[in-house]
């Protein structure tokens, strides 16, 4: 879970400035057992490394706790998604997300409110919410309650363990994050004329030299096919390059064909007759 907590931290780059001093990215966590604690909120994350410091202060698991799922939901709606709390609400630039991880279902009883509805207050805010649920297969209704708190069933996520899920983080940000594609882009730098950028995923493109031009994309150059495997000019014939992957055999001197199949020029034999005068 830290590793994990840790990894997302990195991705979203809580706590970093960008070139004109601002954060780039804000965390905040809330656990929840039998009771819910804010153990940073936004505004604190702020600053370089106090998320992952919060990180490492989280207490252990409760083996046999409870899971009051709907505690951690109004705390982190009351205490965290507001913007004394360092919740930025009226800016456009920002995406805002909340990830729900647990690995057992809402604990019942009492005043507990479902999760289908201690979810709200988040969708209304247009936040992209995430639930993680833990070791969950054999749990159905668990699973049930993981899916009742999101909006897009693709934000489900059923990891078989922790370490799984450390695995699927990059999945998981690029889902949050969508990378711009590069073609196009000012991180484009295919030959701006003789190649062809495609992008193949997210963050990944491929530069083609287009036909008759030979290079790694980003440099091309003429193709040039005579003194090549691909020159079939005949060997009394000569090859020369006329323009990209172009060429024109030319059978040489003494030879007849069309440059590919030359073969030698046949003379007709002459008589020479000697006419003698005689006076």
């Amino acid at each position: 879970m830290k590793r994990f907590l840790k990894v997302v931290s990195d991705k979203l780059q809580i706590g970093v400035e960008n070139d004109d001093g601002e954060i780039i990215g804000q965390g905040a966590m809330v656990t929840f057992s039998e009771e819910a604690t804010v153990r940073i909120n936004l505004q604190g994350s702020r600053i370089a490394g106090t998320f992952d410091d919060a990180v490492d202060n989280l207490p252990g698991p409760l083996l046999g706790g409870r899971t009051k799922t709907d505690l951690g939901l109004n705390l982190a709606d009351t205490e965290v998604a507001q913007t004394s709390a360092g919740y930025r609400e009226d800016d456009d630039d920002v995406k805002r997300m909340l990830m729900v991880i647990t690995d057992g279902g809402q604990t019942k009883g009492g005043s507990y409110v479902p999760v289908s509805q201690a979810i709200l207050p988040f969708f209304e805010r247009d936040m992209e919410v995430f639930a993680v649920g833990v070791g969950l297969e054999d749990d159905q209704e668990a699973r049930g309650e993981i899916r009742a708190m999101v909006q897009v069933s693709q934000n489900a996520i059923f990891p078989d363990s922790y370490t799984d899920l450390i695995n699927q983080v990059n999945a998981f940000v690029r889902r949050f994050c969508p990378e711009p594609p590069i073609c196009g882009g000012e991180n484009d730098d295919c030959h701006p004329t003789l190649a062809t950028c495609t992008d193949t995923g997210p963050g990944e493109y491929q530069c083609t030299c287009k036909p008759g031009y030979v290079g790694n994309g980003k440099t091309c150059a003429v193709e040039n096919i005579c003194g090549t495997e691909r020159d079939d000019c005949h060997e009394h014939a000569t090859c020369a390059n006329t323009g990209p992957a172009q060429y024109k055999c030319t059978c040489n001197e003494g030879y007849t064909g069309n440059g590919k199949n030359c073969e030698g020029k046949k003379f007709r034999k002459t008589t020479n007759k000697n006419i003698i005068l005689n006076n």
